[in-house]
């Protein structure tokens, strides 16, 4: 093999790998081994080690016991500890109530993103995205108040609307994001 050739394959095995690693690229999500079926009839994967409660709003995952009472019980400002998350997916009968005043998830998700905002809540802007191949809109909050961050999240799958909400510590999103993205596209398998 010529010189030429080797110095090609050193690049391509050993230095291209190195510098995709340095740039880093985001979250990696968590393998999704375990299911849950709500009382509700929605079923979905999870992370083993994540708590996952069925409540009054829907279904709750959480990084512990103590994140999800706090979100299942909060009536105000909900301060997450350090490395905190959950993630809300909203009870199919609200959804299907707020499905039935507009309809489309982008029409949804800024309904959400108006009702969210406030003097110590930051909303972004509504954008499109994808749950696997089904159409979607996300919002964006950042809550000084609580020094959280989120997003809201509206997608269609069939006949099924869905709207959860991701919550993190300050800082934290980028560590879940990914996994919540599979959660979801999880949803009815």
């Amino acid at each position: 093999m010529s010189k030429k050739w080797m110095y090609v394959l050193f690049v391509l095995l050993l230095v291209v790998p190195l510098a995709l690693a340095a740039c880093g690229g985001g979250d990696k999500a968590e393998s999704l081994d375990e299911t849950f079926n709500s009382s509700s009839g929605l079923s979905l994967k999870y992370p083993k080690g994540w708590v996952v409660k069925d409540s009054e709003m829907g279904i709750i995952l959480a990084s512990s016991d103590e994140v999800a009472d706090l979100v299942e019980n909060s009536e105000g400002p909900m301060v997450l500890p350090k490395d905190g998350f959950a993630i809300i997916v909203f009870d199919p009968t609200l959804t299907a109530m707020m499905a039935g005043t507009g309809g489309n998830p982008r029409a949804i998700a800024t309904q959400l993103a108006e009702s969210s905002a406030d003097e110590s809540t930051t909303v972004g802007e509504v954008k499109d995205v994808k749950v696997g191949d089904n159409e979607g809109a996300r919002v964006s909050m950042k809550s000084s108040k609580d020094k959280s961050e989120g997003y809201f999240i509206v997608w269609q799958a069939g006949d099924s609307m869905y709207i959860a909400a991701v919550l993190t510590s300050e800082g934290e999103l980028g560590k879940i994001d990914a996994t919540a993205q599979k959660i979801f596209e999880s949803f009815g398998s």
